[in-house]
């Protein structure tokens, strides 16, 4: 499988510099290194002196992150027939990436149109993915879609999608943020995080009334700030905050996902038997993805952690 590429640098600022810085499982289990929690105070103890801090004693040295090249903000509309900040995972003739689709059901409204291939395997691996082409950090996330409507269809389809930030730093482990759907029965929201070799799950039905993500389009996102972690959907102009953590918030960059996968081993909610291959080719309507970076947070961070060059 092979992915476009491109050699535009348009909307990217690279870190320079000498200093820098109701659960439940949801999917497989997915490669945990050790990580380092972004707030994560070391103090030193000798076994059986009754806890007091000793000087004598090193704190252990602080992480050290690679410089990367970090997205400034951006809205992408996917109005043009390849994109800046996102690249598609192509494979040989491949039918599943529409940019510039009109929409089915939003009268002037061009869009991604993602397709499912039932002869796509199971797993990450193969399906579609669309990625930003450099990594994003603190900031406000958020994707504006339609869902498929599948349940009369196929009500025992184990198809999900995962709205993600997720990264493998070679010093300092996997971490990850997720908002994702299984096609059964959308009207359930997994959300997970992963930092520091643990994980923060929860589940959220309907999250605002009259929920219907098949039947019109939501405005989705999460905003992840150095020690905070929220998940919220727009209910029409308001920001309704369905989930917050303040623990297990990852901690170094990372890049922005919207991917689909079969999976036969985690069903939704309420169905065991949800675990089929997707039997038609399925779509879903993305009108945009965007991105607004807390830049005082990110110089924070800076200011702390060293970035090896």
């Amino acid at each position: 499988m092979s992915r476009t590429t491109s050699s535009t640098s348009a909307g990217v600022n690279k870190i320079t510099g000498n200093k820098v810085k109701k659960s439940i499982a949801i999917l497989g289990l997915i490669p945990l290194l050790w990580a380092v929690s972004c707030t994560q105070q070391h103090t030193p103890v000798l076994p059986g002196d009754g806890g007091e801090p000793q000087d004598t004693i090193p704190a252990p040295p602080k992480p050290e992150y690679n410089d990367v090249a970090l997205h400034e903000a951006f809205v992408e509309h996917f109005s043009g027939e390849t994109s800046e900040t996102f690249e598609f995972f192509l494979k040989e003739n491949d039918f599943r990436y529409y940019p510039a689709f009109p929409s089915w059901t939003e009268k002037g409204t061009d869009l991604l149109l993602l397709r499912v291939d039932p002869s796509d395997p199971a797993g990450l691996v193969q399906y579609p993915c669309v990625s930003t082409r450099e990594h994003t950090f603190f900031g406000t996330y958020s994707i504006r879609l339609r869902l498929p409507d599948i349940k009369a269809v196929q009500p025992n389809i184990g198809l999900n999608a995962v709205f993600t930030l997720a990264e493998q730093d070679e010093n300092n482990g996997y971490s990850t943020v997720e908002l994702l759907w299984k096609l059964a029965d959308p009207s359930y929201l997994y959300l997970r995080s992963i930092a520091d070799l643990k994980t923060s799950s929860f589940l959220e039905k309907d999250p605002v009334g009259n929920f219907d993500p098949s039947g019109k389009y939501y405005t989705y996102g999460f905003d992840w700030h150095r020690d905070k972690l929220s998940w919220w959907i727009l209910d029409g102009s308001e920001k309704h905050i369905f989930a917050e953590i303040s623990e297990n918030v990852p901690c170094f960059p990372s890049r922005l996902q919207f991917k689909l996968y079969h999976s036969r081993n985690y069903p939704v909610e309420g169905n065991a038997n949800a675990v089929q291959a997707p039997l038609f080719q399925y779509e879903f309507e993305i009108d945009s993805i965007s991105y607004e970076p807390y830049e005082d947070e990110i110089q924070a961070w800076r200011d702390e952690f060293i970035i090896t060059e």
